[in-house]
């Protein structure tokens, strides 16, 4: 059970990163006793109404949807996005599929590969967001 409680954190983790670092959320809250599902506010919404107006954190690193959403910010960024799937029969007859995903343009290239297309979208999104910040301090 620990282990599992060690992927919803490391889930939860990436979600908040790509919401801050990519998706460009200002800022997140965790409201309730267990403080485990970070939430935010929409645009147009008030702190002093956090509580009627919050929505619980997209699930970035796991839904394709939210993850399509943060390669639709990637294409607003001016990069383009590159998503390959390959599958390799393994020796027991059972696939695995692989899904790689490339950012690349302003200087950078990055690609990350998994058999999660939503977990490879968001960590190639955050390993591109930081070399784009590191090559622009330079």
């Amino acid at each position: 059970m620990k282990k599992q409680a060690s992927i919803i954190n490391d889930d939860y983790q990436l979600n908040s990163s790509v919401a801050m670092k990519v998706m460009g959320f200002r800022q997140l809250f965790y409201p309730g006793v267990k403080k485990q599902i970070p939430y935010y506010l929409p645009k147009g919404a008030t702190w002093k109404s956090e509580v009627l107006e919050s929505k619980p954190l997209p699930k970035y690193s796991s839904e394709i949807k939210p993850a399509w959403s943060v390669l639709e910010k990637l294409v607003a960024f001016g990069w383009n996005v590159h998503i390959e799937n390959s599958s390799s029969a393994q020796e027991n007859s059972n696939t695995e599929t692989i899904w790689c995903v490339t950012v690349a343009g302003k200087g950078t290239i990055s690609t990350v590969c998994s058999e999660n297309l939503p977990e490879a979208i968001c960590r190639t999104a955050l390993e591109a967001i930081e070399k784009r910040s590191d090559s622009n301090t330079l």
